[in-house]
């Protein structure tokens, strides 16, 4: 690894950040209608910025990105730049176990003793912690008499991990100290510190330059929001962060986002109005030549009327049928009026026309097909074919109709905070029923594996035979239900839920349907002379079930004492209502709780 320094040559590493082409953009999109502005002369204890790291919504902020480092934020609250720089330093492999110290000490929950004055001096601003490489450079200087040359060497020594150097200057070290009037026994201490910090120095030099990006990119997504969200998502996904995460964000800090647009959107995503538009370019299945072609053809010759016309003024090469089945799926045509199932099932038609009519349809206008309407797609459907195609969507999520409701209960979790958390951990979440599948036990009990997702992101969840009788009328694909849970790990190491409670969200009787053992009454037992006397009951039974879902079975008994259990889509729950309603829908027959 030092080959190339023991033989006299510089080495020189070269970092290339895709944060610094970001910042570049965001600040040159600022600048056409801000000319003087200048992110050097950004203020670097802004208030709002700030909050943004105390409110860890630093999605797109350098460094400051993944689970990790946000639950780090939210414990310390930074409230001026240099706490963001001793984050940035402490949430490396080495010192992390110091972050529950620091945090404590910056809120006055833990006490700290320096071993000595000099060293309290030095390590005051970081709490009796070192954090920095600088900070072992000054205690060398000032403890032992060391010239900085000499801290520098074995700052070096520290940060390339050479543990017979740093053995050495032990010796070199404590004599250093006696000169200095400090007992042997106290310089030991120290450098015995000094020692166990080797393992993850870290330079503040780097950390500050570091946090100097990550602040300017925070404070540029707090204050132009649109500008910073434009060359975010141009930019793409990162490591941490998904591009739906990056959707989802920008409506939340923007409002709505406006769709692909054939006529109005532009490679990649632009700025209309007061409003970001999603990019040509986001159709992960086209290239970006076709794409570059469709808006220079446009800026040439004017907006196209519709696929038709597209299609016509296409270039041969170009007119393939699976990139005009991306645009359409995804609502590049919606502006015509016609939905995409209709345009998707006359495709075929459509390109067999222009084909045979050399694209000029105008020559020969009975070749132009006759279209076949087609009904549109749910907003479910819609909405699963632009994440195929796009990775994200802009319809509206049935999640995301709950708002209200997920800010009045701040301990939900999200899907991708539960994806991050730590097996055994009890969670809260709002999530839409996705996908269901039914098995029978050993037992021959019946239990449920789930597919559940919410705006962003998708968790498998277990409902094992239990609590399936209490909740099987709640189960039903396309439900949003409010879900109390065990995160576990599954066979491969994923993340599942065990789902132990479920609700209706706003439900009148929501908090009853959430305990399963609320009421001693497990059985509801109606009796009837014969069976088939509740046969024209069902229907009925079967909504109030639905409704008032919940854990008591119902059992009818006939004259013969003969009894027979309902379906388990047939379970209700007890309560004064639910009695009172339930009475009066079997008002022939005697209710019997047990």
């Amino acid at each position: 690894m030092y080959d190339v320094e023991k033989v006299g040559l510089l080495k020189m590493d070269f970092l290339g950040l895709r944060n610094l082409n970001l910042l570049d953009t965001i600040i040159k999109q600022v600048q056409k209608s801000q000319a003087d502005f200048e992110i050097e002369a950004i203020s670097m204890e802004d208030a709002q910025t700030l909050a943004l790291f105390r409110a860890a919504d630093t999605n797109g902020v350098f460094q400051f990105e993944s689970d990790g480092i946000k639950q780090v934020l939210r414990k310390l609250q930074p409230e001026r730049f240099e706490d963001i720089v001793a984050v940035n330093a402490l949430f490396r492999p080495g010192p992390m176990k110091q972050i529950d110290h620091y945090v404590a000490r910056r809120h006055g929950k833990e006490s700290y003793q320096a071993i000595h004055p000099i060293l309290e001096e030095i390590l005051a601003p970081t709490y009796g912690i070192i954090v920095y490489q600088e900070q072992v450079m000054q205690v060398c200087q000032r403890m032992a008499g060391f010239s900085l040359g000499q801290a520098d060497l074995l700052r070096r020594a520290m940060g390339k991990k050479q543990a017979d150097v740093m053995a050495r200057e032990r010796e070199h070290f404590i004599r250093g100290a006696r000169e200095q009037g400090i007992e042997p026994e106290i310089a030991s201490a120290t450098y015995d510190y000094i020692y166990e910090f080797a393992s993850y120095g870290f330079n503040r030099s780097h950390a500050v330059v570091y946090s100097t990006l990550a602040f300017q990119l925070a404070y540029l997504k707090v204050h132009y929001p649109l500008a910073f969200y434009q060359a975010l998502l141009n930019m793409g996904s990162s490591n941490q962060t998904t591009m739906a995460d990056y959707i989802l964000e920008a409506k939340r800090h923007t409002g709505p986002l406006l769709g692909l647009n054939l006529n109005e959107s532009q490679i990649g995503f632009s700025v209309s109005g007061q409003q970001l538009q999603v990019g040509l370019s986001a159709i992960r299945t086209l290239r970006h030549d076709f794409v570059s072609h469709i808006v220079e053809d446009r800026q040439l010759l004017g907006p196209y009327t519709g696929l038709l016309h597209f299609m016509q003024r296409l270039p041969k090469k170009w007119l393939k049928q699976e990139w005009l089945e991306s645009l359409i799926s995804v609502g590049a045509f919606d502006y015509t009026g016609m939905n995409r199932p209709t345009l998707l099932k006359n495709l075929d038609k459509l390109m067999q026309s222009v084909t045979f009519s050399g694209g000029n349809l105008s020559l020969f206008p009975e070749l132009e097909p006759r279209i076949e309407w087609a009904e549109d797609w749910s907003p479910s459907q819609k909405r699963d074919k632009e994440v195929e195609i796009l990775g994200f969507s802009l319809e509206g999520h049935p999640v995301a109709t709950y708002q209200a409701f997920a800010k009045s209960h701040p301990n939900l979790l999200s899907v991708r905070d539960i994806l991050a958390a730590q097996p055994n951990l009890k969670v809260q979440t709002l999530v839409l029923v996705k996908g269901i599948r039914v098995i029978n036990t050993k037992k021959q009990e019946l239990m449920a594996f789930l597919e559940l997702e919410d705006e962003v992101a998708s968790i498998s969840g277990v409902v094992f035979p239990q609590s399936y009788r209490h909740y099987v009328s709640l189960l039903k694909e396309g439900q949003v239900l409010l879900v109390e849970g065990t995160v576990e790990l599954d066979r491969q190491g994923r993340h599942q839920l065990i789902i132990k409670r479920l609700a209706l969200v706003n439900e009148e009787e929501a908090k009853a349907t959430t305990s399963p053992n609320q009421h001693p009454f497990q059985r509801c037992f109606v009796q009837v002379k014969a069976f088939q006397d509740l046969k024209p009951f069902l229907p009925g039974l079967r909504k109030f079930a639905d409704q008032y879902s919940g854990p008591v079975a119902i059992i009818l008994v006939d004259g013969n004492r003969q009894t027979f259990q309902l379906d388990d889509a047939y379970r209700v729950s007890y309560g004064q209502k639910a009695q009172a309603e339930l009475a009066k829908l079997l008002a022939p027959f005697k209710i019997i709780y047990k």
